[in-house]
Formats: structure tokens, C-alpha cells, sequence
């Protein structure tokens, strides 16, 4: 595939490897999120559960996986859910952004795309809450449903 030298599954198929950082931050960021920030990126990593494998001396590139990030198992990809920011808020700067915190992954995309079957909006959110949602779930679909981007996901 075009960028399987830059990103790909790891052989077992728990993970996906960083093999190169650079073209990860030019050409695949950019088609998930408004912005080529490599540190932004690991932060919605983060923030959707993901964990950076520690290297050993034998192993290639940078390692993320989750428990739910399995190639081949698309049903799991529900489970995954985005922790919580933890930020100062009154209880009068309360939104229905922060009702969302803690639903499945399936609810929150609901919440997002105004499917009021839940009764969830994403009213009240500031641009960048609501952004933070959306890119982090746009990731996770795309990369669902871009074999070209991580061999064995259709």
C-alpha cells in the first residue's frame, strides 16, 4: 500500500507501528485531523486509550496498541472509548459535552452527529472539545476503513 513503509500492523496484529514519523505527520495525520502536529496526534492516542509500547532493542518503529485495536476484529473498535479531560469547570460551565464522557464509542459518534436516538448533543461544547471528539473518531473510522493505510483492515 502507499504509506504501508511509513505505517503498518505489527506482526501479530495487536499494534500498529510509527516506522516513519515524518511521512506519518505530512501525508496521514492530515487526512484525520486539521492539523501536522506529531504531539497532538499521541495526545488523541492517548486520550482514545492507546498505549506506546516501550522499545526493545529488536523492535522497529514506535508501537501503539489498545485492547480493542485488533486487526481483523472491526466489532471490537465499539469498545474503545475516549477518557475523560479533566479540566476546571463550575458547576454552571456544565455542558452536554461533558454528558458524552464515559458512553461507548457507537453513543458518542451518535452525540456527534446529532443522532438524538440517545438524547446526547454536543451543545454547550467549545469548538475545541467538540473537535477533539470528531478528529479522534474520524481517525479511528478511517483507519476502519483504509486498507491502504494499515494492511488487513477492511
Amino acid at each position: 500500500s502507499e504509506f504501508s513503509s511509513a505505517l503498518s500492523w505489527s506482526p501479530t496484529g495487536n499494534a500498529f507501528v510509527v516506522h516513519d514519523r515524518e511521512v506519518v505527520v505530512e501525508h496521514i495525520i492530515p487526512k484525520f485531523f486539521d492539523h501536522k502536529k506529531w504531539r497532538s496526534f499521541t495526545r488523541q492516542l492517548n486520550l482514545w486509550g492507546f498505549k506506546r509500547e516501550l522499545r526493545s532493542p529488536d523492535t522497529e518503529g514506535e508501537r501503539y496498541y489498545h485492547q480493542y485495536f485488533n486487526r481483523g476484529k472491526l466489532d471490537e473498535l465499539q469498545l474503545i472509548q475516549r477518557t475523560e479531560i479533566k479540566r476546571r469547570t463550575s458547576k454552571k460551565q456544565h455542558s452536554s459535552y461533558d454528558s458524552v464522557q464515559g458512553l461507548s464509542y457507537s453513543q458518542q459518534i451518535s452525540a456527534m452527529t446529532g443522532n438524538q436516538t440517545d438524547g446526547f448533543k454536543l451543545q454547550g461544547a467549545t469548538p475545541q472539545q467538540a473537535g477533539d471528539i470528531t478528529q479522534g473518531a474520524s481517525f479511528l473510522t478511517g483507519l476502519k476503513g483504509q486498507a491502504s493505510l494499515l494492511p488487513g483492515v477492511s
